[in-house]
């Protein structure tokens, strides 16, 4: 899978022989778009150069090739191919309407293949940055290195996230990620125990019908293929009351994306958020100088080592 740079195809400035490398950051697509799709999308709202003036950006695209097409919007500023990282099931038979996120272990596996790919190069990944799906998925990983598990404790720490129009991960199967700072109402739902049915339902994704792209790049909304889920369902999944997690991590959250209400659940799982919030959608935004500047200072003070060369 190979994974595309930003600096790939240009010329080395002068005196770059000496010059410090910039740290790495994994960039992680939205819901069925693609690596390239988001590397214009940052660029178009400016967030890329404010993001490259700290970090060198790596773009991915998700294991997955698109089950559906992704939305008008998309489809009509961008080429394909488009990928996913998972596809968001949910079960007819459960009243508490289970979601499920089918391939999203093929996803870790490959996140987990790139940071040690990194690794090896001796340019390891410092942080991630992620838009809608990517950013849940960011959110995700964070949390699974901080809690040492599904063997992301055995790459190099993750030091930060910048997550735009992120939510809180859906699938029970994660739920005990957030014991101990939950209540027992879930924003994923439980499960019912009576539910023996393999059959499944359509599921609206991790994403949103957005504003038009004068306001932004959207991502898309649509509804899952139907495909038989896998029982029986792990503990339920409950949104985060108290902070759990200490990584540092900055969200972009907009007033009007109608999946704000899961960025704030988010943002409640973090102990010490940088909120950045615009007035527009779901979309990778522009922010204002003063939001900028934030955000740069963010990945000064986390993504790069204290003992980095100035």
């Amino acid at each position: 899978m190979h994974v595309t740079s930003a600096a790939e195809g240009r010329a080395p400035p002068t005196g770059a022989a000496t010059a410090p490398r910039r740290p790495r950051l994994l960039a992680l697509h939205g819901w069925r778009t693609s690596a390239a799709v988001l590397a214009q999308q940052l660029q178009r709202s400016g967030l890329g150069t404010a993001l490259e003036e700290v970090a060198e950006l790596d773009y991915l695209n998700g294991p997955h090739p698109a089950r559906g097409p992704p939305t008008p919007d998309v489809q009509r500023a961008f080429q394909p191919p488009f990928f996913e990282w998972w596809d968001a099931v949910q079960d007819a038979a459960s009243v508490a309407k289970v979601v499920r996120y089918e391939g999203v272990q093929e996803t870790m596996s490959l996140i987990r293949a790139e940071l040690h790919r990194a690794a090896a190069s001796g340019r390891p990944v410092g942080g991630l940055v992620g838009f809608s799906q990517g950013a849940m998925l960011a959110g995700l990983v964070m949390a699974l290195q901080e809690r040492s598990q599904a063997g992301f404790q055995d790459v190099p720490p993750l030091r930060c996230a910048v997550l735009i129009g992120g939510g809180l991960i859906r699938d029970p199967a994660f739920g005990y990620l957030y014991a101990g700072g939950c209540d027992n109402g879930g924003s994923g739902g439980g499960h019912s125990s009576s539910s023996s049915s393999s059959s499944s339902s359509t599921v609206a994704q991790d994403a949103a019908q957005v504003p038009p792209l004068s306001t932004g790049v959207p991502v898309a909304s649509a509804t899952a293929t139907q495909r038989p889920l896998t029982p029986p369902p792990p503990p339920q999944l409950t949104q985060p009351q108290t902070p759990l997690f200490s990584s540092p991590s900055c969200h972009l959250i907009g007033s009007a994306d109608l999946l704000r209400h899961n960025s704030e659940k988010l943002v409640r799982a973090f102990r010490q958020p940088l909120v950045l919030r615009h007035d527009q959608g779901h979309v990778v935004p522009r922010l204002n100088w003063e939001q900028r500047r934030q955000l740069t200072d963010f990945l000064r003070a986390n993504l790069v080592p204290t003992n980095a060369p100035h």
